[in-house]
């Protein structure tokens, strides 16, 4: 069976990052994909270089309007979008491989119907380039839902049949991605393929440490709107470092605040981060 992806991303002002996005996607080996841009109306010229690569890259599919904001971008891109299955990328991202997304359409070729995500792999790095650790997806991914986001987002494939019914919430700032998988993810509706498919540059709205306490809020927010019953100890225990996180920032500034974040993950069993960005 012949699988067509559409790979899309939402951006303003992104002429700083966009071409190691684009040159991961014109390296692709896989033919059947299209690239659907939603811009946020850019004035730095964004437009006119993603067109300038237009004989480059695979199917391209622009369009620069004004929106409400990323999820509203999505949902607006959803609805231009072609292929069979969807995959959200950042302009800040990379897909791991030339062969990355062959390596998914070999999966999802034999996929039955009823599967409506597919999960691979997420390598986090740092603007320069390097890795800093992998995220992959965890074995049992609904029962974490209540608490946490389970499958990295900027790897996980959505069938395009899902959003016939359900969008993404343009009310939401930060947690709409989580938001929508809380209501969409099943325990028989996701595969899991033992493949990285994207590289995510660390940082952005949804990862940078000036938001962590306001994306955990709103996490929770979502949390108690999709699961009423559940409880809930460990997301109030990241809201809890965060609100520490932020309070150090203002009122020390930008290294002890980066140092204490660190500290969090290293007690968690997971490498630095923050010290590790640039002007740390």
């Amino acid at each position: 069976m012949s699988v067509s992806i559409s790979v899309i991303t939402a951006v303003r002002n992104g002429a700083a990052t966009l071409p190691v996005l684009m040159e991961s996607l014109c390296a692709q080996t896989w033919p059947q994909v299209e690239w659907v841009v939603q811009d946020a109306c850019s004035t730095d010229g964004t437009c006119d270089l993603i067109q300038a690569w237009n004989t480059r890259l695979p199917s391209l599919a622009l369009v620069s309007e004004s929106d409400g904001g990323i999820y509203d971008a999505w949902n607006r891109a959803v609805s231009r979008a072609q292929g069979e299955w969807l995959l959200f990328v950042g302009a800040d991202d990379q897909l791991c491989a030339p062969d990355a997304l062959a390596q998914v359409a070999s999966v999802l070729k034999d996929v039955p119907l009823e599967t409506q995500y597919l999960a691979t792999g997420l390598i986090f790095v740092l603007p320069d380039g390097s890795a800093i650790e992998a995220q992959l997806p965890v074995g049992d991914p609904v029962a974490r839902l209540p608490v946490e986001m389970p499958l990295p987002h900027p790897s996980l494939f959505h069938r395009r049949s899902l959003f016939a019914a359900q969008r993404f919430d343009p009310a939401l700032r930060i947690a709409g991605d989580y938001d929508f998988l809380a209501r969409t993810l099943t325990r028989t509706n996701w595969r899991m393929a033992p493949v990285c498919t994207t590289k995510m540059c660390v940082g952005g709205v949804s990862g940078s440490l000036g938001t962590l306490f306001s994306s955990e809020c709103e996490m929770l927010r979502c949390s108690r709107r999709a699961f009423p019953q559940a409880a809930r100890h460990k997301l109030y225990a990241r809201i809890l470092r965060s609100l520490l996180v932020r309070a150090v920032l203002r009122v020390g500034g930008e290294s002890p605040a980066r140092m204490l974040a660190d500290i969090f993950r290293l007690l968690q069993g997971k490498p630095r981060l923050w010290t590790r960005l640039p002007n740390a």
